[in-house]
């Protein structure tokens, strides 16, 4: 069935990559060739030993370093903390790093994007140190003799997506500075892990989460003839590079502020913020970005005075149309922010209300006095830890700044924002959420409310939350009409008003806030840009447009999983199970342990009629919960394995991995009963799925009936899942499956309306089929 024959897979493996290098050996040669030379050979004849003993194979020596294999990630690391021992010892300066990576070798040679990896990350170490990525970290993290040090996340040369690193520590060991290596970035990641999180049904989550993200342009001049801006992260001039964190504070702060004059169209931050000393002209960054001016500046930090340089320019003709220094008190921090926001509204002649002008100044209080100050520094320091976290440490520290925050100033209202977002949105990245830390959020919104009732950021997030509990909750509605009204340009706000307009069937005006959102939200250098139109064109059934744009977002960021999964399910549906089965396998080299992927992939085969390796692939359950132990994994392959071994013949195995689904289904539901919508909720339609098999048909449509409510299901597979057999003909199956493609119909005629409707239709998008780079 496919192009991949097996001879070409028959020297692939999933293996732990190990790279070793001697540091300064170049100096070491230059002062004492013969020592040098008998350093390499120490090295080897270590290296060899312990690479024997942990079952690995040495496959290159280079000079002064080494590229080894491993069959676990557990033995990688017990070799290198033996050869790291003895070296140390002989005062042999090593630094090692090692990943989890899918390789081909052939003869003496190997292949693998993680070869790159691993090797870009030993060459972050320092002498004496062992460095891994977070795919070997997950893999040992539970082993009682192996301690590791959290590094953070880092972009590695020729490695698209940012790699989070650790640090194995023990006594003989060094541990780098973070402080002192690269310049971490985290936009990525989250953007990565959170669709990867929303990805359980596709049609399900193209409903719930392709309609809030796609990006709409003009469709005359590369730049936008309108009042539309962008705020490119002020510089840190102080003398402390620390103090990064104050100036990326003072530019978001001037963004809010910005956003809360409807005339302007404001970027987002997290847009922005790619442009952080990007080597770029001011008209070709406005032409990537889809604006008509830029304000750029600087922040200079000294003791208890700030001196900021604001600048605007016109993108099309490169002039400066306005610019200002101040040179304040901190205490006057505020008033500067404001100053800056209503200046340029002025100088661009956008309509400023006198309610927006009231907003912009928030809540009146007497001026500023020290303990002040120090509350919104460490409200700064917080937000930057609580953008650039990596466990559970750094969220911990990131509430600890905020508690001095509120310490400090007990009625600063943004600090209780801050800190239920953090709880709201951090913790549940480990593990099944807990009700404790959102009814903690919810307290804290009200109490910010209570404090500061022009504060936009408290609705919000007190919205967001009641439209989780209630999917279609009125309070949620009204809480975050008031969100808007206090900051009409936010693009978080419209896209969760847009939300829930759309999730309560007023899908024209869902589908307007959600335009507005998302012209805020992308550059045409983004690959998320081509990756939601792509799935615009999929949802409205043009496979051929949509493949192009998936495979555009594929060519800028190949090791980004979201659209290789995407564009396999598109070709799934459409039958077309060579290309999908190529796309998917593509995706397992990214993650190879991703369930959505290797569930996807077992589909391709069933449909193919390969019941050995849909077999294979389902039956992977077992090693992923080996390795992950976390129980907010969520696998929903049991009960397909188990319709497999029905059609091979063994029907109690096939009866007993069923059961065990449901079960295991019903025990998730518990768990999160009172949370709400939390997208990970696709155990409603594989309840519905198990329980139909089993024959009890009455509990099976009352699942199917809430995971359709709730947007967990598509046509394809009420259309096509074998497990629904027995519940096909079913009159309130029928009326399920006709209401659901109804409603869903309705979306996609409001976002066609909404689109045709508008000035902004994006040029990037009107490519020729079939000219893009092939898969």
């Amino acid at each position: 069935m496919t192009n991949l024959s097996a001879e070409s897979f028959r020297d692939r493996r999933l293996v732990a990559i190990m790279f070793t290098d001697i540091v300064g050996y170049t100096s070491m040669m230059q002062r004492d060739e013969k020592g040098a030379v008998d350093t390499i050979e120490q090295h080897r004849l270590i290296l060899e030993k312990y690479t024997q003993k942990h079952q690995g194979e040495i496959l290159q020596y280079y000079g002064d370093g080494s590229l080894s294999i491993f069959p676990s990630a557990i033995e990688a690391v017990e070799c290198a903390l033996e050869v790291q021992k003895d070296l140390i010892r002989l005062h042999i300066p090593l630094r090692i790093g090692i990943h989890l990576g899918d390789v081909k070798i052939k003869g003496e040679s190997i292949f693998g994007d993680g070869v790159n990896v691993a090797s870009r990350v030993q060459s972050l170490g320092v002498s004496g140190s062992v460095l891994i990525t977070d795919t070997i970290y997950h893999l040992i993290r539970n082993q009682s003799n192996v301690k590791t040090v959290s590094l953070g996340s880092f972009n590695l040369k020729n490695v698209d997506q940012p790699i989070f690193l650790y640090a194995l520590e023990d006594e003989f060991l060094s541990v780098p500075n973070k402080n002192e290596l690269p310049r971490q970035d985290f936009s990525s990641r989250r953007k990565t892990n959170w669709t990867s999180l929303a990805v359980i049904a596709v049609l399900a989550v193209l409903l719930g989460y392709f309609a809030i993200r796609f990006f709409i342009q003009s469709a005359g001049d590369s730049v936008l003839n309108d009042k539309s801006i962008a705020v490119l992260p002020f510089d840190n001039l102080s003398n402390d590079p620390d103090q990064e964190y104050f100036s990326d504070g003072i530019t978001e702060d001037i963004i809010n502020h910005l956003a809360k004059i409807e005339a302007l169209k404001v970027k987002s931050r997290t847009t922005t913020e790619q442009y952080k000393n990007p080597g770029k002209t001011i008209p070709v960054i406005g032409h990537e970005l889809g604006v008509s001016y830029i304000l750029e500046g600087s922040v200079r930090k000294i003791d208890n005075k700030v001196r900021i340089v604001a600048q605007l320019i016109d993108v099309k003709n490169d002039v400066h149309v306005w610019t200002e220094t101040y040179d304040r008190e901190m205490v006057e921090i505020f008033d500067i922010q404001s100053n800056i926001a209503v200046e340029i509204a002025q100088v661009l002649e956008a309509r400023l209300t006198n309610e927006e002008q009231r907003h912009i100044r928030g809540r009146s209080r007497e001026k500023m006095n020290s303990s002040d100050i120090t509350a919104y520094d460490y409200l700064l320091k917080a937000r930057n830890a609580w953008r650039e976290w990596n466990d559970e440490k750094d969220l911990e520290n990131a509430l600890e700044l905020v508690d001095k925050a509120i310490e400090m100033d007990p009625v600063f209202a943004p600090a209780y924002v801050l800190k239920g977002t953090i709880l709201h949105h951090g913790m549940r990245e480990f593990g099944v959420p807990n009700t404790v830390w959102i009814d903690q959020a919810l307290d804290l919104a009200d109490k910010a409310i209570e404090i500061d009732s022009m504060l936009s950021g408290a609705y919000l997030l007190k919205g967001n939350i009641l439209s989780e509990q209630d999917w279609n909750s009125d309070e949620a509605l009204k809480t975050l009409i008031k969100a808007y009204r206090l900051e009409p340009g936010n693009p978080n706000v419209l896209e969760s008003l847009g939300n829930v307009h759309m999730r309560r069937g007023d899908y024209e005006k869902g589908a307007s806030k959600i335009i507005k959102s998302i012209e805020r939200q992308f550059s045409i250098k983004d690959p998320e840009y081509y990756y939601r139109w792509g799935n615009i064109y999929f949802m409205m059934n043009e496979p051929a447009k949509a493949e192009q744009l998936y495979l555009k977002a594929i060519n800028l960021n190949p090791k980004w999983l979201a659209p290789y999964y995407n564009l396999g399910q598109m070709y799934r549906y459409g039958n077309n199970l060579d290309m999908a089965e190529k796309t998917f396998r593509k995706a397992l080299e990214i993650a190879p342990y991703d369930q959505q992927t290797l569930d996807a992939l077992g589909w391709v085969h069933l449909q193919a009629g390969d019941l050995k390796d849909a077999s294979k692939d389902w039956s992977s359950y077992e090693e992923i919960e080996r390795q992950y132990t976390d129980t907010s994994q969520y696998l929903p392959f049991r009960h397909r394995l188990g319709y497999v071994q029905l059609l091979q013949g063994d029907t109690v195995s096939a009866y007993k991995l069923i059961k065990e689904q449901l079960t295991r289904d019903l025990e998730r539901h518990q768990n999160l009963r009172g949370y709400g919508v939390w997208p990970d909720r696709g155990y409603y339609y594989d309840l519905a799925a198990s329980y139909a098999f089993l024959g009890q048909k009455e509990e099976a449509l009352a699942w199917l009936d809430s995971a359709a409510q709730m947007g967990f299901m598509s046509s394809w597979y009420l259309e096509n899942d074998p497990l629904f057999n027995n519940i096909r003909n079913e009159s309130e199956f029928k009326r399920i499956k006709t209401d659901y493609e109804a409603q869903w119909q309705r979306q996609v005629e409001a976002f066609r309306k909404a689109i045709n409707e508008t000035n902004y239709i994006p040029p990037e998008i009107k490519i020729k089929v079939g000219k893009e780079p092939s898969l």
